[in-house]
């Protein structure tokens, strides 16, 4: 993908107020054969038809502008992804598990469709079909998905969802069992400007690289990274990353695995596979120390280190195949001001392409002062 910030910037017409209003001027004098004057109210009324005229160029570059995938905006950028057959990936529900804990008793008991739970928040969950439970049965699992959209409704730890709404005869207690997914937001503009620039790789009947990549990621847009690996001949395997590192659940392993298998999309002769991420868990000791000079903005570039070596995690754990590079910790913890850096861990670590980088435990020490 051409990066959108080193193609030149364009106007299809003049937009410079002086030029528009020196044009006129100069061509109604010429009309008139007359030298119009600041003063002279003809200038006046000249002038306001200019500024008019300039909205109406304004109005013409921006709508001129919009048909360029480097400049599209909402509303827009739709209509150039539907040349593709490329439609913006929309905000959708989050999925998980509810375990009901029941008394028991020699009596179904009926768990309705739409029953909600929530953690105490104003998100709620609510099953998604009516469920039948046997007699003596003190506990079953059902499905639920929340009933808002977005990605803030995955994040809940196990056991966090454990407030019943509906409530029902033989009740006793409700917990998520697993961490809700599935969650996201309406893609973002850029991601979407990205796909629409790949879209020509879907094109290739030849099972390319560039060609799984890019329908990997029309399956949800919390993934930000894809890996594609052919180990043995024939033989494609998928490894996908999420936001912020994380790994992929199994029900969008599977999705992916659904699309990029598809008839018209794998080439005939290729093995499709989708894997999750391979963990590398590394850990952070350091000691860092301050310049003399900088006692007196001490608790400052303490905060701004704190800040810095939360970038460098992000940086670290966004990427598939990034190294664990103990050389970048020392670059981020010293543009938060420390004079030196004392690594004793992580060292260098070489990552595989399908391996990515996950922080276990974290140690910062400060030093103390040195001079400068």
């Amino acid at each position: 993908m051409i990066e959108k910030d080193k193609l030149p910037d364009i106007n299809f017409v003049d937009t410079d107020s002086k030029n528009t209003l020196d044009e006129i001027i100069k061509n109604f004098s010429k009309l008139v054969n007359r030298d119009l004057k600041r003063s002279d109210p003809l200038y006046l009324v000249l002038e306001t038809f200019a500024n008019y005229l300039l909205l109406q160029k304004n109005l013409i570059n921006f709508s001129a502008k919009q048909n360029l995938l480097a400049y599209a905006t909402d509303g827009y950028i739709e209509h150039l992804g539907a040349l593709y057959g490329l439609e913006r990936l929309q905000a959708t529900h989050s999925m998980t598990t509810l375990r009901f804990e029941l008394a028991d008793t020699n009596q179904h008991i009926i768990i309705n469709k739409d029953t909600r739970v929530t953690s105490g928040d104003r998100n709620f969950f609510k099953t998604i079909k009516t469920v039948d439970v046997p007699p003596n049965t003190t506990s079953v699992d059902v499905i639920a998905i929340s009933t808002d959209i977005g990605e803030k409704n995955n994040n809940y730890k196990i056991g966090e969802i454990n407030k019943i709404v509906d409530s029902f005869p033989y009740f006793i207690s409700v917990k998520n069992i697993d961490i809700p997914n599935g969650g996201t937001d309406k893609e973002d503009i850029e991601k979407f400007r990205e796909r629409i620039s790949n879209a020509p790789n879907s094109f290739s009947v030849a099972g390319s690289e560039k060609s799984y990549i890019h329908w990997t990621k029309t399956v949800s847009n919390l993934i930000s990274d894809v890996s594609i690996t052919s180990p043995t001949p024939g033989e494609v395997i998928i490894t996908p990353l999420l936001h912020n590192g994380k790994v992929p659940s199994e029900e969008l392993i599977e999705k992916i695995y659904n699309t990029c298998n598809a008839e018209d999309i794998r080439p005939l002769t290729d093995l499709v596979k989708v894997q999750k991420p391979e963990i590398v868990n590394f850990n952070i000791d350091i000691t860092y120390f301050i310049k003399l000079s900088d006692s007196n903005i001490n608790l400052t570039i303490q905060q701004n280190i704190a800040k810095s070596i939360e970038k460098f995690l992000k940086w670290q754990t966004e990427k598939l195949g990034r190294d664990i590079n103990d050389s970048q910790l020392i670059k981020f913890v010293v543009s938060g001001g420390a004079k030196r850096v004392e690594v004793r861990e992580p060292k260098f670590t070489k990552l595989a392409e399908t391996e990515i980088a996950k922080i276990e435990n974290i140690n910062i020490i400060f030093g103390g002062f040195e001079s400068d």
